[in-house]
């Protein structure tokens, strides 16, 4: 069992989460824009997006809460650099779909 978080951790822990969580958001705008102009910005293309990017939210945390308790090895700070990658590639992968 791992000892009570002090307050400047806990803080720092807000923050990350805050701050992934802005996000996550506006990759979900961000989404728009790019198949907005092929497939419109009605409500069926925003539920998509809204709906892809909880599912993408859920199978994360499940993934994510078990490999906390599997690969202690992992931080997540390891996540965040490899999710900014990730996101960082989307200007590149998403020309393809226009």
């Amino acid at each position: 069992m791992h000892p009570p978080l002090n307050c400047f951790d806990r803080w720092l822990f807000y923050g990350t989460a805050f701050i992934c969580g802005a996000t996550v958001m506006m990759i979900e705008i961000l989404g728009t824009r790019i198949i907005g102009p092929f497939y419109g910005v009605s409500i069926i293309v925003w539920t998509s997006l809204l709906s892809t990017a909880l599912v993408s939210l859920a199978a994360g945390y499940l993934l994510g809460g078990r490999l906390a308790d599997t690969a202690p090895w992992l931080r997540l700070s390891h996540i965040l650099v490899l999710t900014g990658i990730l996101i960082g590639i989307i200007p590149f992968i998403s020309k393809p779909v226009q």
